[in-house]
């Protein structure tokens, strides 16, 4: 792609982000990296941004931005716009879940004077959170940032990246906020008063049957938190589906996280995973390019300025009805360059096969999978040597099991609104900032997914090829 500086020059959307001070929450995650990195890249002329990054580990806000900036991620924007882009990007020690953002006094300030655009991406991805820790941290992370945007004397425009499942039990999941059985007031007060064996038995009924786990619940009820700001606030809602490597930018088959199908891909191309849950058809989950969503997000922020724009518009960062990868194509694409390529560390050939029935499922896991790793972990028991071999089997059941809702359903995100503001874009724009994957060759992505994968998760390049190949014929 050519991200020249005169076709940079042409780009309203550009022009749009030149001079802006913005404020992301959720920057050293997956889509948060991309966001930072495609605005350094391609937007030369903001005036700064702020990152809200915890200290972790014994590690300060500032050291945890320098050591994510060393990553490849972003080695073309280094060499494009040298170091003095990162000079525009400041680390703000603080929390979505301390009260105020955990902020101290002077970085408060700091945002409430000068941020003008605000990017929300924190949140917890685990499906599996008890139901008060995800209200705290999806709802209530919310509600503190935005209550401090609205302090904030400059502000333009707000996004919150939402999630495209949170209506995942629709058939046709439309654009936009449903209506929900609790109020977000009761959801907080359940949580703030309510004590662990409480919350336990209540979940249920505050899950079922709209959601399959707290992630895809607390996201949807953060958008009925958002809901109640629209009068005060300039906010627009993206919600991305499942969010693969990256397409094209800032090259192909970047990602930096086991997350969702990447790891299931990792343990199938290892032969840790040999057979999938029962399904009674091929199944077309929506699956999207990392840069695809970033260039929503991008979008949409820009959008909620022009005039006529709706209060509160909401976008699904989706594939669609139009070109979709099943799991069963993904699942052939990778087994097949899984064996032209094997990684060194495989522990048996990869094969993927999909049970017949639920007896059958068990029946193989149980052979196929708790059986060696039970053998394997009693011999290095008896050679002295530690293992956790049972304990990594086990935490790959319970993730399987957390992620079947998943490999059975697939709902239609429907994606007018996005197509519509991708066509409202000018032609410098549609090639700078694309949105949409109706041109996508779902092999070739798949290629590039899975070397990226084996780059980036595994840490193996094409030099181990030649003796993983020796290895898998014997």
């Amino acid at each position: 792609m050519d991200f020249s500086e005169e076709n940079l020059s042409r780009s309203d959307v550009v022009k749009f982000f030149a001079g802006q001070t913005i404020f992301i929450t959720g920057g050293s995650g997956f889509v948060g990296k991309a966001i930072l990195e495609k605005l350094l890249r391609c937007c030369p002329d903001i005036r700064l941004v702020y990152l809200l990054i915890r200290s972790k580990k014994g590690s300060t806000a500032g050291e945890r931005l320098n050591k994510m900036l060393q990553d490849s991620l972003f080695t073309e924007t280094l060499n494009r716009r040298g170091p003095e882009a990162w000079k525009k990007v400041h680390a703000v020690s603080g929390d979505v879940l301390q009260p105020d953002l955990g902020l101290c006094p002077s970085d408060r300030q700091k945002l409430t004077d000068e941020v003008s655009i605000v990017i929300h991406s924190a949140a917890s991805v685990r499906f599996d959170d008890p139901l008060r820790e995800a209200i705290d941290m999806n709802m209530g992370g919310t509600k503190r940032l935005l209550e401090l945007a609205k302090h904030m004397v400059n502000l333009k425009s707000v996004v919150h990246i939402s999630t495209a499942y949170t209506n995942c039990t629709q058939e046709f999941a439309e654009e936009k906020i449903y209506d929900l059985p609790h109020s977000t007031s009761n959801l907080f007060a359940m949580a703030a008063n309510l004590d662990d064996a409480q919350m336990a038995a209540v979940t249920p009924s505050v899950l079922e049957p709209r959601f399959p786990n707290t992630y895809t619940c607390t996201k949807a009820y953060a958008e009925h938190v958002v809901r109640e700001f629209q009068d005060e606030l300039p906010i627009s809602i993206v919600r991305p589906s499942i969010v693969l490597a990256s397409w094209k930018e800032p090259f192909t088959g970047w990602l930096d996280n086991v997350n969702g199908p990447s790891g299931l891909l990792v343990v199938t191309g290892l032969g840790l995973l040999q057979v999938a849950p029962p399904t009674s058809r091929d199944v077309f989950p929506d699956f999207v390019p990392l840069d695809l969503v970033v260039n929503s997000v991008l979008v949409a922020a820009k959008h909620r300025v022009d005039p006529g724009a709706e209060r509160l518009p909401v976008y699904h960062a989706t594939v669609g009805q139009k070109n979709r990868l099943s799991w069963q194509r993904m699942r052939v694409i990778g087994l097949k360059l899984a064996r032209e390529f094997p990684p060194s560390r495989m522990f048996r050939y990869p094969r993927m096969d999909v049970a017949a029935n639920q007896l059958h499922y068990k029946f193989r896991m149980f052979w196929s999978h708790y059986v060696p790793a039970q053998l394997l972990h009693g011999v290095l028991s008896l050679m002295g040597k530690p293992s956790n071999i049972a304990r990594k089997y086990q935490r790959l059941v319970d993730t399987i099991e957390i992620l079947r809702f998943f490999y059975v359903h697939d709902p239609v995100f429907k994606n007018l609104n996005n197509e519509r503001l991708f066509t409202s874009l000018s032609d410098t724009d549609k090639y700078l900032f694309p949105m949409l994957a109706d041109s996508l060759d779902w092999d070739e992505y798949m290629t590039s997914y899975l070397f990226g994968i084996r780059y980036f998760l595994i840490k193996e390049d094409l030099s181990t090829v030649p003796a993983a190949r020796k290895r898998l014929m014997l």
